[in-house]
Order: C-alpha cells, then structure tokens, then sequence
C-alpha cells in the first residue's frame, strides 16, 4: 500500500487517546522517540484517523512548533520542575519564557512523528489541501506496491503458525499471489469499462491469508467431528453385532425347549378351544328367565357361585356374589358376554 509519512520535530502528541507516555516524561528523555499513526483498516475499507481534528493539530505542529493553549499554567510548572530536577549543572536560564522555549527546543530535539496515510480516494487529495505544512514541512516517502516475491514471503511466513500439510504450504502461498495479482488486474479493467476504482491494497492480501486460515481451521474442526461422529457410529455398530452374536449363541440351546413349549402350548390350546365353543353355545342358549332364576339366590349352589366369580373376573369386577347379582341385574348383561373380546382379556 503507498504510504505517506511525515517526519516532522513536535512537542506534545495531540493523539485524542491512548497515550500512556507523560508529556514531562518525553520532555527530560535522553534518547530520542518516534511515534507512529496509521490509517484503520475497517471491514468496510480504508477509515479515517482517530479524529480529523488531529491531522489540524499536527498541521499547525509542523508548521510552527507548537499548538497555541497547549499546556496550562499547572502542566508548565510540572514540565519546569522535571527539567530542572533532571539538569544537574543548573545552566537552565532563570525566567519562565526561557525556560519554556528551551523545553521546546529539547522536546523538538528528540520526540518525532511518523504519520501513515493511505492515497487511495479523494480524502487524501483534500487532507493535503486542508492541512498544506503536512506536506511542505516533512519528508514523504511513497511505498509502491508489493512485488510478487514480497507477497509470495509474506504468505510464507504467515502460513509457518498455520497448521497443515508442509508442502502444501508453498502451492497455497504461490494460489493466494495469484488470487491477489488477478484481482488487481479485474480493479484495473473495471476502472477502464466503468470508470471506477477500486483498490486492492496489502492488507486486503493479509487479509485473504487469514480468511484462508480461519477457513481451514473451521473446515479442520467440521472434519474432525465428523471423523469422530463416524468412528463412534461404527462403534456402536460393531458392538450391538457382537451382542447379537453373543445373543444366538445363548439361543442355539435353547431352541429345543422353545420348541418343547411351543407343542405344549399348542396342545394345551387345541384342548381349550373345544370347551371355549361349547361354552358358547351354552351362553348363546341363556335368556332372561334363567338370568332371573339365578338372581333370585342369596346363598347360591358351589357350581353357581364359581362361575359368577369367573365373570366377574372376566368382566374386571371383584368375584363375590354382591358384585355378581348386581351384574345379573343388568339388562344387558347376556349381549356383554356374547360380545366380550376373548382376545384382549387382561392376564391378571
């Protein structure tokens, strides 16, 4: 990306936060400090400075040395009392307006600004014309795009901390060159059909490489879960074959009293069908006056009581003959048994 940088001797950074740095501090350093601003990469493109009333602060620093108002009467005593504790050979000059320009002149010496701006649009045509000392006071140093080898180094240094297959990495640094220099030269058509710019800068590029990285790392991980979700399936699989196994071999000896019980219990039910139909027709040939003849009883035969007490069983109701009068008082109560659904009686 071409850059603008200002060096230009200032006394106090106008940076509107984020300065941990005392201003006394840098006015008593033996040594000299650069401080750097850039221009934000946003998601949504180039944006602008902290502030753009910075860029006027530093425009009247460059110019003249010092931004009127700058520091209060409490801020001047502080830096005047820091500079004579640090002058050891007391040549300071006496009166506040000496001893003022002389920490201008120590803060010029050693505090300087390096200043990044991106050319790309008309908002640098017009900081330059709003702000003129930025560029007649400093040195600017143009940067041109990166070559091909820069990319191509940048790429491979950036993928050294990415975790895949080592000599993939070589191919996949030389497509992500490719991908940014066909992109440039689709911006540069585009101005020639339409008119209209559009800028592929480095940090686009940086930007491309770590959009691969974290794609990869989150296609990586989707792989991996799916790669466990699988062998856990298989799992599961080769265990229930294995219970299933487990499962024929405990019925491989018993398959011959399955079949034992299967005849006995076919035998047992070809003996109970026939009583069951004659049962029915026995039941069939009831009518209310034999229904009326039975409920008449308050102690009834053995024989009587015994099948009461097996309706009442099959009917749900408790087997005792209160329960079983009340059902032969029921005038419904032959169409009930006829109707009963033999094969949905309850095993209690």
């Amino acid at each position: 990306m071409a850059g603008l940088f200002l060096r230009a001797s200032i006394i106090r950074s106008c940076a509107p936060s984020g300065l941990d740095i005392p201003v006394s501090e840098l006015a008593v350093s033996t040594s000299a400090i650069l401080m750097v601003w850039c221009q934000v990469q946003t998601a949504a493109g180039l944006g602008s400075l902290e502030t753009e009333t910075f860029l006027e602060d530093l425009n009247c620093l460059v110019h003249s040395g010092q931004v009127p108002g700058l520091f209060d009467n409490e801020e001047l005593d502080n830096i005047i009392v820091e500079l004579k504790s640090q002058e050891s050979e007391g040549n300071l000059p006496d009166n506040r307006e000496a001893l003022y320009q002389f920490f201008l002149q120590r803060v010029q010496e050693r505090l300087h600004i390096a200043l990044a701006i991106s050319p790309a649009g008309s908002k640098f045509r017009q900081r330059c014309r709003m702000n003129p000392s930025l560029v007649n006071c400093s040195t600017i140093d143009w940067y041109d795009k990166w070559p091909k080898e820069a990319l191509l180094r940048v790429a491979n240094v950036y993928f050294t901390q990415v975790d895949f297959d080592e000599a993939l990495k070589e191919s996949v640094a030389k497509v992500c060159v490719d991908i940014h220099k066909s992109v440039s030269v689709a911006a540069r058509q585009f101005w020639q059909q339409m008119r209209r710019y559009y800028y592929v800068t480095p940090s686009k590029y940086l930007e491309l490489i770590h959009g691969f990285s974290n794609l990869l790392k989150k296609k990586k991980i989707g792989i991996l879960n799916s790669r466990n979700r699988f062998a856990n399936g298989l799992l599961k699989l080769s265990e229930a074959s294995s219970m299933v196994g487990e499962m024929q071999e405990e019925l491989v000896p018993l398959g011959p009293q399955i079949e034992q019980k299967t005849k006995q219990a076919t035998n047992e039910l070809n003996n109970v069908l026939p009583i069951l139909e004659k049962a029915i027709v026995a039941l069939q040939a009831l009518d209310k006056s034999d229904i009326s003849e039975i409920r008449v009883y308050t102690s009834p035969p053995t024989l009587v009581l015994t099948v009461m007490n097996a309706v009442c069983v099959l009917l749900q109701k408790s087997p005792q003959w209160t329960t079983a009068k009340l059902l032969l008082g029921d005038p419904s109560f032959l169409k009930h048994l006829l109707k009963l659904d033999k094969d949905k009686i309850p095993e209690k």
